[in-house]
């Protein structure tokens, strides 16, 4: 049973005070009952066996951490950079194993959090974590004023040429305030380049570098006029490309890059104005 202050005490403090006040009343019923067949008595040697991506060989990334002013609290960047999200900072591709070196230049601490995946925590401010922090993780805590984070990461599960993962601060105030920034896992490399096929489209490369060439594969069921546009993730056309009058069948073309910004398009064609196909665009 629980025994709640006095009021009258309650209203010398200044406080209201409740139905429950100076009553006793049941809060927890426990219900002794027999004992299971087969307790559990002890506690196993080990919960788990943590095997750490050896590191050799591996990319190295390096993020870092600013605010302008240095004390601010709402303005914040990565590498020097708000979030944006037509704009994709890396790739990578699956099975690779990668160490990424994350420096905290700004006045406080940050939850620093990657999306679809764990790391291992291999040094906080150059020394080796305690043990709670050397299992698989998410969430790593980056130290102010200079801090450093040291950790390694691999995608071994996930990769998806069109559809990037964030890497961010936890804090939403500092994500909001342009801390987040976003990269690509491509599938794993086989022993052939092979294109994307997306609906009627086929689109190779894909991840295409700016200043490249995208080889598009299209069947037409009928002539007329075919056209492409390309789409940033908001809906805003960037680029359009009109390709004149086209005979019915398989079309192979090329759509020159240049000039585009790294980041993630829609791609549209248009035969005689009625959609024919599209795809998403990833470009480097």
């Amino acid at each position: 049973t629980f025994n709640t202050p006095n009021p009258r005490a309650a209203s010398m403090m200044g406080g209201m005070t409740g139905p429950l006040d100076d009553t006793d009343f049941n809060v927890l019923t426990i219900n002794v009952v027999v004992p299971t067949a087969d307790p559990v008595t002890g506690m196993p040697a080990a919960l788990t066996t943590n095997q750490v991506w050896p590191q050799s060989g591996t990319t190295t990334r390096n993020i870092n951490f600013s605010a302008q002013p240095m004390m601010s609290m709402t303005n914040f960047f990565i590498n020097n950079e708000k979030f944006d999200m037509e704009e994709m900072d890396f790739t990578t591709e699956q099975e690779d194993v990668e160490v990424w070196n994350i420096t905290n230049q700004t006045m406080m601490a940050h939850p620093f959090h990657i999306h679809g995946n764990h790391f291992y925590v291999l040094q906080v401010n150059g020394a080796t974590p305690p043990p709670n922090m050397r299992g698989r993780k998410d969430v790593v805590a980056v130290p102010p004023m200079n801090g450093s984070v040291k950790l390694v990461t691999k995608y071994a599960n996930f990769g998806d040429p069109n559809l990037p993962y964030m890497f961010h601060c936890h804090i939403l105030s500092h994500e909001d305030g342009g801390m987040m920034r976003q990269f690509i896992v491509n599938p794993a490399v086989s022993a052939t380049n092979e294109p994307a096929q997306q609906g009627s489209l086929t689109i190779s490369p894909n991840p295409v570098a700016s200043g490249g060439f995208l080889q598009i594969n299209l069947t037409l069921a009928a002539a007329g006029a075919l056209e492409f546009t390309l789409s940033d993730l908001g809906g805003r056309t960037v680029r359009q490309f009109d390709l004149g009058e086209k005979a019915a069948g398989n079309q192979d073309l090329s759509l020159e890059t240049k000039g585009l910004a790294a980041g993630a398009y829609f791609l549209t064609a248009r035969l005689s104005g009625k959609q024919v196909g599209a795809g998403k665009v990833v470009v480097e």
